[in-house]
């Protein structure tokens, strides 16, 4: 069961509503196929960078074979009958425009936030178990607590060591990872599911139709040219991916698959910065693809990875995370000087 324990991603941390949805479904397609490509087997649990959902998200998700995201409870709407998605009941449904199933796994946002960023309360392994445990003990249940993995190590240095360590004791606590395939079957949930609906552009991060990532709100309190950067650096991404999907459609029609499997054999070069182009160069030349071909792969993979969400997310002037849509963007003016914004 352990493709409904771990948890997939989209081959790059963008903001997806924020995509197309053939993109979005190509980069949730290249996720899925690199994780298995490592790990041998397809994950059915999707994590949506910083949450970022849309209705449009969950049927590409869908399509790619994903069964369940989780999501804050602030992202659900229209809960029936005044239904109370509590510590108990915190599996839902949305029934997608293609009426689909997606079920959503439903964190406390109150709970996942405090853990987020109170650093202190991941300091002791064992009591924070004991509390949790305490308070199953006392209500008969335990709020989902979810946040991205990157808190764990990369924000708090050494988290990383609290989280092995609930790993390694949970056990004795009475918790135990949660297996959704069980979830999901179960017969008491499959006859009483609880349909929603998802808050459109909403994310745990940013609830002002994710204006963190288009420089449209003060998330993070950004000054006023930092929120215009911020506009700049998505509205030429935006044209930029616009024109570079126009023009692989027209010239090279199916580039998609071709494209993927190509992004998804060099993620590592891409990632680490290292010079992967020649090799790139080899591979589609290989396969009858021409310097045009060539120059709109790359031109894609950096707006990729411009699109990457961390370039948005800190308010301060001085971020250096903000280097990197800048750069790619030089990076597509450089191989397309056709292309004028």
């Amino acid at each position: 069961d352990r493709e409904y324990v771990v948890l997939g991603d989209p081959l790059v941390h963008v903001i997806l509503p924020l995509l197309p949805s053939s993109d979005q479904e190509m980069l949730l397609s290249a996720g899925r196929q690199a994780f298995t490509d490592d790990f041998g087997f397809a994950p059915k649990g999707l994590w949506l960078p910083e949450t970022a959902v849309s209705k449009e998200v969950l049927v590409s998700a869908r399509s790619v074979g994903y069964e369940f995201v989780p999501l804050r409870d602030s992202q659900v709407t229209n809960i029936p009958y005044g239904t109370c998605l509590d510590a108990k009941h915190n599996v839902c449904v949305v029934k997608t425009a293609n009426n689909q199933e997606m079920a959503i796994l439903l964190g406390n946002s109150g709970l996942s936030g405090f853990v987020s960023f109170q650093p202190w309360s991941t300091y002791n392994a064992e009591g924070f178990m004991a509390g949790r445990q305490q308070n199953e003990q006392k209500s008969g249940s335990n709020a989902l607590m979810m946040m991205d993995l990157e808190r764990f190590g990369h924000h708090q240095k050494g988290a990383n060591d609290f989280l092995k360590r609930i790993l390694e004791i949970q056990e004795g606590y009475g918790f135990s990872p949660i297996n959704m395939r069980q979830v999901l079957e179960a017969k008491d949930w499959r006859r009483e599911k609880t349909y929603v609906d998802v808050n459109d552009n909403t994310s745990w991060s940013c609830d002002h139709d994710l204006g963190r990532w288009t420089g449209q709100c003060g998330c993070d309190s950004p000054s006023e040219s930092t929120r215009r950067i911020k506009q700049e650096f998505h509205e030429n991404l935006t044209k930029m991916n616009e024109f570079i999907n126009t023009s692989l459609d027209t010239r090279f029609p199916g580039w998609r698959s071709e494209f993927s499997n190509l992004f998804i054999s060099f993620a590592d070069d891409i990632f680490t910065g290292t010079n992967f182009g020649p090799s790139l160069d080899q591979m589609v030349k290989s396969a009858g693809g021409n310097e045009a071909k060539i120059k709109l792969y790359l031109a894609k993979i950096e707006v990729m990875v411009g699109m990457t969400s961390c370039g948005w997310f800190f308010g301060a002037d001085d971020r250096p995370e903000r280097s990197i849509p800048s750069s790619m963007i030089r990076g597509v003016k450089n191989l397309l000087p056709e292309f004028c914004i």
